[in-house]
């Protein structure tokens, strides 16, 4: 899948090992080829050749197309922790845990198991919001949103990429 994502988002036809140009999609019965171009949206992420929507449904909420190429672990939940170098999935749960027990004006003295200081400070300008209420008799509602910060054409100083609402009872 990498190759194929690569590929889907690189600029040029040249075929990657396990990738997909063009000719691939056309041979595969695609309506389109690659975009040639980075992701608008998460979403278009189930446009690449090989991707099944269960994979999909798997690692979209991790997944953003407005971040940096660096994970804030102030921010980041286990899933992407330990994916860094150095980490691993109980590290990560591990570090999870002290961060969430940690007051937010202490947060610059929390370290992560590999040494590095964590900052609340992040250098993005894209954030995702997640709120979930519950009723006392069981049912309960997620809103998750992501914003980018900054000024739009409407003078507002933030802009919602995306709004999604999940109801259970």
């Amino acid at each position: 899948m990498a190759a194929a994502i690569a590929d889907w988002r690189d600029p040029d036809d040249l075929m990657r090992l396990y990738g997909a140009e063009i000719d691939e999609y056309v041979a595969a019965g695609y309506p389109y080829g690659p975009a040639n171009m980075p992701f608008g949206t998460v979403e278009e992420l189930q446009q690449v050749i090989g991707m099944t929507f269960p994979l999909f449904q798997q690692v979209e909420p991790l997944l953003t197309v407005e971040g940096g190429r660096e994970v804030n672990p102030a921010f980041a939940p286990v899933e992407v922790l330990s994916l860094l170098p150095d980490m691993d999935r109980e590290l990560a749960q591990m570090f999870v845990e002290e961060r969430e027990l940690t007051h937010p004006a202490d947060m610059n003295a929390l370290m992560m198991p590999t040494g590095q200081m964590v900052s609340l400070r992040s250098r993005g300008r894209a954030y995702r919001i997640r709120s979930r209420a519950e009723l006392d008799n069981g049912a309960w509602t997620v809103i998750e949103s992501t914003i980018a910060l900054g000024n739009t054409s409407r003078g507002r100083p933030f802009r919602v990429l995306r709004w999604r609402e999940q109801v259970e009872e």
